[in-house]
């Protein structure tokens, strides 16, 4: 008798197990796939209505004096020779 007991209860919790698996494992899965998505789009549209907003970007400020700088004045050149270690 227990062990009847026993087989109907494994039995019975491995097709509750296919069950979840088959079915209820991949409704969920979906469900919570849209609502992350629904989240990640509602930031996006959030993002861009807040980067609309502002005209032109980001401001750079470059000085007046900036291109009329010497191009000459690079500092100077070393002459260089390679020494071998290995001697």
């Amino acid at each position: 008798m227990a062990l009847i007991r026993f087989l109907l209860v494994v039995l019975l919790f491995y097709l509750l197990v296919r069950l979840f698996t088959r079915y209820l494992f991949p409704y969920f899965l979906k469900r919570f796939i849209k609502k992350t998505q629904q989240k990640y789009e509602q930031q996006h549209s959030d993002y861009q209505q807040t980067s609309n907003r502002k005209k032109g970007g980001p401001k750079i400020k470059i000085p007046r004096n900036y291109h009329k700088r010497k191009k000459d004045n690079l500092g100077e050149y070393v002459d260089f020779e390679e020494v071998d270690d290995d001697k």
